[in-house]
């Protein structure tokens, strides 16, 4: 901003470092806001964008893109020192600019050896500073004979560099967008405080680049601002200020950086994908990452030999944009796919993290091809070594899952992968077909979107002849769903049931919901076997029955939430309701419902414990906000007779006297009835 946008506006022009600064900030916020979506979607860990690619697009990946951003931060420490060299000399032009590096190298390095907490101390001195030095240069004495504006400087003859290499060399200043991400481990609320910081930052940052391009354009002609970098400091109100400003500003970025890039090392050997990862992820007494620290002060001292800023800065943008490929990816991939699990409190349509994704591409391959290409070549050949490395079990991320609902040219390739279950869960019916009514079905076609996939098993006495499903294909087929048909000839239905069950169980697009209608004529043993069958194959069920009819329309789904006194404490689980809310999630988003979180409780004393544990599933859970609470006092029974009516009742299947209990409550509960057992594999809170 000090000692680079004069440059710049002097060889495009106004209007061409405008499209410039608005092209890097376009780029900027596009990844800032599929960055906040991410942060409000999951908990990030630390080493944040390395923690976000890892998750959702694998650990090679994550690690490769991981190593980019780390670099890129680490050489961005020299180029600030760098930019602090000149300040510098601008001021004492006799001294060494060797010993000046040197000096605030090891200034800085002695801060963040010593505390985080200190180097962001410092820099709500620096904001102040900076903000006072953009009041001076906007009052300096070049009001009094201000220069004509020049729209176009590309074109002319003092101009040899190209647009690209201009955003090339200005891209640098909209990087900060990955500072606060790259703390994420030491925020106390990452998915409040990173969409908080990094989109305000960027909004700030814009205004004021945009506007100190217009003045720099007034300060002085294309050829004074290309030939005199220090052209801010001389035409403000306070040259001495502004010179201080500088190096504030210089100096803060280089220690905020070399506080940050150690951790986003650390990060990577936690998940020990890289050499001396046992080294590297070990944090001293105080916590701080003593040893990535020494790595990372390590490479920037030998970048100091490079000995310009212009030299690193194509580089440094390069890895950058690598980054911010990779993560408005992860947004394309995870919201393109319609996945039950991806429900950010920040929403953005699918065409921002687009446009920056494009954006990033286009740019990298523009502003220096060879250099772009021999980046993305190693890194493909980091990916591929990574690749051909054993994994820990807990190591598993959503990519088979990814690979399913992508192609299925893929499927040997995701079936190989770890996959994370509940992470990247979502509905693959299974519905026993034994007669040619449409109930059977009327569940599983609620659940799906069109593009999904159903699974028929067509259950058939080895005496009768095959049913009549005309009328349930129609329906399926209006409803834009895949589905595939299997035929079991039985003479024990519950028998023929439970052995397809486990056949397909080992099929790719394998089932992970029974859906039967208890309209259906079921005995109780053969439910109590199918039930039992379904848990041993890790399959969620689903029984449906009818209730008593309603006498006014509702837009609610009840759930109810079985009670946890009296502790009502929340880990990492929702008692056994994890299948039942998001099967609650689906019917809302599918057919418009709103969503009533009911629980009871022994008597009054327990209301606020409960009334903040169903508080709790809804944040955590990330439902809507129109999620309604609601607390009965007394027995399950008693509160079916008093909650207000709901268009669908779902509740956990008892563990025994399955038959009995279904028929209990289908004759005091009205509409539509779901009685839900999970498999243990689907998470609410994921």
């Amino acid at each position: 901003m000090y000692l680079r946008e004069g440059w710049v506006v002097g060889h495009a022009g106004l209007g061409g470092a405008w499209l410039i600064i608005a092209a890097s900030i376009t780029i900027a916020a596009c990844t800032g806001l599929s960055l906040s979506s991410i942060a409000t979607n999951t908990q990030i860990k630390a080493g944040g964008a390395y923690a976000i690619i890892a998750r959702s697009l694998g650990l090679e990946i994550g690690t490769t893109v991981g190593l980019a951003l780390y670099f890129a931060q680490t050489l961005a420490i020299t180029m600030y020192i760098f930019g602090f060299r000149e300040g510098w000399l601008s001021i004492f032009p006799t001294h060494d600019p060797l010993m000046i590096d040197i000096f605030l190298f090891i200034s800085i390095g002695i801060i963040a050896i010593k505390s985080a907490k200190l180097s962001f101390q410092l820099q709500y001195v620096v904001m102040g500073v900076t903000v006072l030095s953009i009041v001076i240069a906007a009052f300096g004495p070049w009001r009094s004979s201000p220069a004509e504006i020049v729209w176009w400087g590309l074109s002319s003859n003092h101009s040899p560099h190209g647009f690209w290499t201009l955003f090339a060399v200005f891209f640098p200043a909209v990087t900060g967008v990955m500072a606060g991400a790259a703390m994420s481990g030491e925020l106390k609320d990452p998915s409040r405080a990173i969409p908080q910081g990094t989109l305000s930052a960027i909004a700030v940052s814009g205004v004021i680049y945009f506007a100190l391009a217009y003045i720099l354009s007034r300060m002085g002609s294309p050829e004074q601002l290309i030939q005199n970098t220090d052209i801010l400091t001389q035409r403000c109100a306070w040259p001495w200020f502004m010179q201080f400003a500088i190096l504030c500003a210089t100096a803060s970025s280089a220690l905020a950086t070399l506080v940050g890039a150690p951790r986003i090392i650390q990060a990577v050997a936690m998940d020990e994908s890289i050499p001396m990862s046992n080294w590297l992820k070990e944090r001293a007494s105080d916590g701080e990452p003593r040893n990535a620290t020494f790595l990372t002060a390590g490479i920037a001292l030998i970048a100091l030999s490079l000995r310009d800023l212009n030299s690193i800065a194509p580089l440094i943008t390069i890895c950058f944009l690598c980054t911010y490929a990779m993560i408005n990816g992860v947004v394309v991939i995870e919201q393109g796919l319609g996945l039950v699990n991806f429900r950010p409190r920040i929403r953005i349509p699918i065409l921002v993290p687009a446009i920056g994704f494009t954006g990033s591409v286009v740019a990298m391959l523009v502003i220096k091809p060879a250099l772009s290409l021999s980046t993305l070549g190693l890194m493909i050949l980091l990916y591929d070594w990574m690749s051909r490395q054993e994994r820990r079990e807990d190591q598993a991320d959503v990519r088979g899952n990814l690979f399913v609902a992508l192609a299925q040219w893929a499927a040997i390739r995701a079936d190989s992968l770890p996959r994370s279950e509940a992470r990247a869960w979502r509905p693959y019916p299974m519905v026993p077909i034994i007669d040619s009514s449409l109930e059977s079905t009327k569940l599983a076609t609620d659940l799906l979107s069109a593009g999904d996939r159903l699974n028929l098993v067509e259950l058939i006495p080895r005496t009768s002849t095959s049913i009549d499903l005309t009328e349930i294909n129609q329906t399926i087929e209006a409803a834009g769903l895949n589905h595939s048909h299997t035929v079991i000839h039985y003479t024990h239905r519950d028998l023929a049931l439970g052995t397809t069950i486990q056949a397909l169980r080992g099929s790719f697009f394998r089932p992970n919901i029974l859906c039967l209608s208890l309209e259906t004529l079921w005995s109780a043993d053969e439910l109590n076997h199918i039930v039992q069958t379904a848990r041993q194959a890790q399959m969620g069920l689903v029984l449906q029955a009818k209730g008593q009819d309603l006498t006014e329309s509702s837009s609610f789904l009840n759930v109810w939430i079985r009670p946890q006194s009296p502790k009502w404490d929340m880990t990492s689980t929702v008692g056994s309701m994890d299948l039942a809310i998001l099967i609650a999630l689906r019917l809302s988003n599918q057919l418009n419902y709103q969503i009533r979180l009911i629980s009871t409780i022994p008597n009054m004393e327990e209301y606020e414990k409960g009334r903040h544990f169903l508080a709790q599933v809804i944040e955590k859970g990330r439902l809507s906000r129109r999620t309604e609470i609601q607390l009965v006092v007394g027995h399950f029974q008693t509160a079916q007779k008093t909650v207000p009516t709901a268009a669908a009742q779902i509740f956990g299947l008892s563990e025994s006297a399955i038959h009995q209990s279904a028929q209990a409550i289908c004759k005091t509960s009205k509409g539509r009835i779901l009685f839900v057992q999970g498999s243990g594999q689907e998470s609410v809170l994921d």
